[in-house]
């Protein structure tokens, strides 16, 4: 790829000398190498200025921030956490262009998404947002769709599957805990903290377990398929979740046309411990958005 400098690639004023972001992957080694979503984003904003406290992600429903978004001028840097759908991307807004950048672990590094190569042959996302490409609006619009599809998909399967796995949690409570509070009854939000405590502890011992005992898939009529039995989650020789067909694969669908893999298994245990009422919780340390995030940075006024 042609790294030379144009007006629409802008300069990082915080560096000493002249370089873009792209640049910055090829000649940060460690950076370029990275695999794993959420640390690609924080190394490459660590490079530029400390993390501010993650704002929830509202795209639709009459909030505002995907105007904001569009709206923005100057050189912009977005990140983008779908802890619920596990995986992180970085939008960099250039007055009306943008660039997305992103990593995926064990599959292909950033350096391998900016530049391309063997490794992203065949990528569905790569090729319509990866690259290096200058993007315009509408297509990152269609890119934040999917975060959208992905937060709608969410509380549909914490209502109809997920947290109804979890001891003591019964439907009443799946009902109003998979919705947003400012639905649920004013007794029950008092009581709430509780039982989102009670499954996130549920979903951590799991999750803790997931490295030596493998998470594995089972069942279903193929990948391919919306139909047939449900799809099995395993930790181990553990059942934990069935999955009806028809979600899985809209789950896999979703994921292959952000990243261009398969959706992981172990998604669903994501789901559970950072997708409930993702909107109003907060990290009781930093303060902020745990589930579904945004952090933002003006590169235009870093101070260097």
């Amino acid at each position: 790829m042609d790294l030379s400098h144009d007006e629409r690639d802008w300069i990082i004023p915080s560096k000493k000398i002249k370089i873009t972001l792209l640049e910055l992957i090829s000649a940060e080694k460690s950076l370029g190498r990275q695999d794993v979503c959420h640390k690609f984003a924080e190394d490459l904003w660590s490079t530029m200025a400390e993390l501010p406290p993650a704002q929830p992600l509202t795209l639709d429903h009459g909030k505002t921030f995907r105007k904001d978004l569009m709206d923005a001028t100057g050189h912009k840097l977005f990140w983008l956490g779908l802890n619920p759908a596990a995986h992180h991307f970085v939008l960099e807004k250039m007055n009306c262009s943008w660039r997305v950048f992103q990593s995926y672990v064990s599959e292909y590094t950033a350096a391998d998404w900016c530049f391309g190569g063997r490794v992203m042959q065949g990528n569905i996302a790569w090729s319509k947002w990866g690259g290096g490409k200058i993007l315009i609006d509408k297509e990152v619009n269609e890119l934040l769709d999917l975060v959208v599809e992905w937060q709608e998909l969410v509380a549909l399967l914490l209502k109809r599957v997920l947290l109804k796995r979890v001891p003591g949690i019964d439907d009443r409570t799946a009902h109003w805990l998979a919705g947003s509070p400012l639905d649920a009854p004013e007794e029950f939000r008092k009581n709430a903290g509780h039982e989102i405590e009670k499954i996130r502890m549920w979903s951590k011992k799991y999750q803790d377990q997931i490295e030596p005992l493998g998470c594995t898939v089972f069942g279903g009529g193929g990948m391919q398929s919306q139909k047939g039995p449900p799809i099995r989650i395993f930790i181990g020789t553990e059942h934990i979740f069935s999955i009806p067909s028809s979600l899985y694969e809209r789950c896999n669908i979703l994921n292959q046309k952000l990243t261009g893999e398969p959706v992981p298994p172990s998604i669903f245990f994501n789901m559970l411990s950072t997708g409930v009422w993702w909107e109003f919780i907060r990290d009781p340390e930093t303060g902020g958005a745990i589930g579904f995030f945004v952090r933002a940075l003006d590169i235009d006024n870093i101070i260097v």
